[in-house]
């Protein structure tokens, strides 16, 4: 009895120092892991150009969790003018659990189940700085350690951030970004034989963002769900909105010049056959397709407002081939879209509305990008939608060699439509008022470059009557009326013969490609109706 008590104690005894001595080898191991995160805050704050700086730390391997409080980035180099923004990184908090510490110790490989950041904000800028400052402990010996071979974490989980980009100088705000969450799960960093440094593998990351909202320039952006899934290669945005058509109107009328105050509202938009490995290590967004379900457009003019003569807008293929970063999408689709064109002047106001819009791209962007050895293809542009909420309109545009040549050729229709339709726009632009007339059809076709279009009209029509208006008050010249009324074509064909009108028209560079389109298919239709037009019969 004595003796299995005796045995008893000695249990407890060697059961409690084995506890003490493993509560020890664990607080030690803790207080090393400390040392070294610490050691290599300070080993990145010596050899970068940055300094970080925190309050709180605590790593406890029971939890399997580590906890950062206060968490501060700052350049070595901060302008001290007083004028000049600083650009800074902050975190309230960061939290990472499910940290594995074997893999670590044994096999260099840190893996992390979670990681919650609180409140972070970030102001930075992209100009360049005086580059990396020298190892201030460069003098002293280190011993050679083991660099990390793995890092994966299941999940990184940010919530409440605001992001600020600074012009170059410092001064001014480029672009604003805030959020509520933002979630990316399956990051994965290798260390790789031929790069010598960890590198991310993106074939499993996938990304997540709730009620974005921000401003790149003077342009609000709003967005209230983002997806991205690398494994699928498929993005989708919901319900995103670009400019604000409420406030276009107040910015249209203090700009200096004539310029499009665009807005946008995109219920849905889904990207598919998205090849990350190519947008991360050169750059290049391609994808197979790109649709816009139900996108409602508002473009705004103040007329009255001059043209920047100084300018040059260039053409659609001229701007993809300015563009830095390299873009291919096989198929962009906008379905049951609409389009408000809007020209505002002091008092009055031209509405021109394209509804039930259907748009398709083919070959967009930089063919080539998918396969060195894959010859460029054209780009070919097809819209068709309702005008005036009234009648058919149908164009094709197709752009032979887009990353090589100026040179493009169009062609398109309408159905049947009412002259008087064009009133609210003729009234006030030119003081005509269409009294009758119906067209049967329009069809053009055309070429055209960076300098000039040119191509054939054909309108078919009957019993075109038009009244001319005085300026002041828009009553009825009866002199000029009767003189248009005796000399313009009332209808086409006459006696049997079709006649078929000339467009051309000598691109203004600083206006843009639809003002381009519709003065040249404007010159066919002067043409048709005017008594000295050129045209043919046939």
């Amino acid at each position: 009895m004595m003796l299995s008590r005796k045995k008893s104690i000695l249990l407890v005894a060697v059961s409690a120092l084995v506890f003490l001595l493993g509560y020890l080898t664990l607080k030690q191991t803790e207080r090393l892991l400390t040392e070294a995160f610490e050691s290599k805050l300070v080993l990145i704050s010596n050899q970068s150009p940055y300094q970080i700086s925190y309050k709180g730390l605590d790593i406890s391997i029971l939890k399997q969790s580590f906890w950062l409080t206060n968490v501060m980035v700052l350049p070595d180099s901060l302008p001290r003018d007083g004028k000049s923004l600083q650009p800074h990184m902050a975190i309230a908090s960061i939290t990472a659990h499910d940290f594995e510490i074997l893999p670590l110790l044994f096999n260099r490989h840190l893996n992390i189940g979670k990681i919650d950041m609180n409140n972070l904000e970030m102001v930075y800028s992209t100009r360049k700085g005086n580059g990396q400052k020298q190892n201030k402990s460069s003098n002293t010996k280190q011993k050679k350690k083991q660099p990390l071979k793995k890092l994966t974490v299941e999940s990184i989980e940010i919530r409440d951030y605001f992001i600020t980009e600074l012009s170059t100088d410092l001064k001014d705000s480029l672009s604003t970004l805030q959020g509520e969450n933002f979630s990316i799960n399956g990051v994965a960093f290798e260390r790789t034989l031929r790069e010598g440094q960890l590198s991310l593998n993106p074939s499993k990351v996938a990304l997540h963002a709730s009620n974005l909202f921000g401003k790149l320039g003077n342009t609000e952006l709003m967005l209230s769900n983002f997806q991205f899934n690398a494994k699928n290669s498929f993005a989708r945005f919901d319900s995103l909105r670009i400019g604000n058509p409420d406030s276009s109107r107040q910015i249209a009328k203090h700009q200096k010049y004539n310029k499009p105050v665009n807005s946008a509202h995109i219920p849905v938009m889904e990207c598919f056959g998205i090849q990350t490995d190519s947008l991360l290590k050169h750059g290049n967004f391609v994808a197979d397709s790109l649709i816009l379900d139900h996108a409602h457009f508002t473009i705004i003019k103040n007329i009255a407002k001059p043209w920047d003569t100084n300018t040059i807008i260039p053409l659609p293929q001229q701007l993809l081939r300015s563009k830095k970063q390299n873009i291919a999408i096989e198929r962009v689709q906008i379905k049951d879209a609409k389009t408000q064109y809007f020209e505002v002047a002091k008092t009055d106001e031209i509405e021109i509305p394209i509804d039930q819009l259907q748009v398709t791209i083919e070959n967009l962007g930089h063919g080539t990008v998918r396969s060195q050895n894959q010859e460029e293809k054209s780009m070919e542009v097809a819209i068709q939608g309702r005008f005036f909420y009234d009648f058919p309109v149908r164009a094709h545009f197709m752009f032979p060699k887009p990353m090589q040549s100026d040179l493009f050729q169009f062609e398109g229709s309408t159905g049947p439509f009412h002259f008087e339709t064009f009133n609210p726009i003729m009234v006030p632009t030119s003081n005509i008022k269409f009294e009758s007339g119906h067209v049967q059809r329009i069809n053009f076709n055309g070429t055209g470059n960076a300098e000039r279009a040119s191509g054939e009209f054909v309108m078919l029509y009957t019993d075109l009557t038009t009244t001319v208006l005085k300026r002041k008050g828009h009553k009825k010249n009866k002199t000029f009326s009767w003189l248009a009324n005796a000399t313009v074509r009332k209808q086409n064909p006459k006696n049997g013969k079709i006649k078929v009108a000339s467009m051309e028209h000598q691109r203004v560079p600083y206006k843009g490609f639809g003002n381009y389109m519709f003065k040249t298919i404007e010159s066919g239709l002067t043409n048709s109706v005017y008594p000295f037009g050129n045209r043919k019969k046939y």
